[in-house]
């Protein structure tokens, strides 16, 4: 018996989020079978982030036990041709048995791309959040250095969540310009902004929870001074926005 460890990325937008549910049409479901057709094996992987329905991810990681002959260099290709739409594995290799790619992954990064501008690019579409009204980057890159460190997110996360506790770590947290020269080649004018964040571990909706909220910050509907009161984990008097799934990437995970 070996242990895969395998790197994928995938369209959220074509699945009903990363992890297995009856009846619909998830990351893990077209995973596993991919394996079963390929090795006759009925395996479960296990995945390094779950990622709810329209998230995408740039670099998902899983691992699975197979005694197949199959060296592990094969797999990307091999389950390739055996994935349908949306799915692409983009390296495999062999890890020690004891390897378990949720429990071991020390932090991960999510990208969040906000397009600013009166008309979206088709290329565009259902990639990234589409903001007609102005945004003040430099008011949201500094309060999106609030965030860094240990906090309550409390005020940060969906209802539904089942976690004990709020408390997570962010290691770093960043408002980026993106492809400003390619968006006016194209005849278009905006600005692609990339919301950075990383972190031990994310609360459900977490990211798209703070990247609303800086939204709201680049707007001018709140200020810093209400941000630091939301980080701090109490009641505050207004309520905290939520942005799409679609212009969500997991972009890392690391070890």
């Amino acid at each position: 018996m070996k242990n895969i460890k395998i790197v994928f990325s995938y369209d959220g937008g074509l699945f009903f989020g990363s992890q297995a549910q009856s009846s619909k049409r998830t990351v893990q479901d077209e995973l596993e079978l991919a394996i079963l057709n390929l090795t006759g094996e009925k395996v479960r992987i296990t995945v390094a982030g779950r990622t709810d329905r329209g998230v995408h991810a740039f670099s998902q990681v899983a691992n699975f036990i197979t005694g197949s002959s199959i060296p592990a260099e094969r797999f990307p290709q091999a389950l390739n041709s055996k994935l349908g739409r949306g799915i692409v594995v983009s390296d495999a290799s062999e890890v020690p048995l004891e390897f378990n790619s949720r429990s071991q992954a020390k932090s991960r990064e999510y990208l969040y791309f906000v397009f600013n501008g009166r008309n979206l690019p088709m290329m565009f579409w259902d990639r990234v959040l589409h903001v007609t009204r102005p945004l003040d980057m430099k008011k949201m890159s500094e309060a999106a250095k609030l965030f860094v460190g240990t906090h309550e997110f409390v005020n940060f996360c969906g209802k539904g969540s089942s976690q004990n506790h709020y408390i997570r770590r962010v290691d770093e947290m960043e408002v980026l310009p993106a492809g400003r020269d390619m968006i006016k080649e194209l005849g278009f004018d905006g600005e692609l902004i990339c919301f950075r964040i990383v972190a031990n571990s994310f609360l459900y909706k977490m990211v798209r929870f703070i990247v609303g909220t800086l939204l709201d910050v680049g707007t001018g509907r709140i200020g810093a001074k209400t941000v630091k009161k939301m980080i701090k984990g109490g009641p505050v008097d207004v309520k905290c926005s939520v942005v799409a799934p679609c212009g969500l990437y997991l972009s890392n995970v690391r070890y």
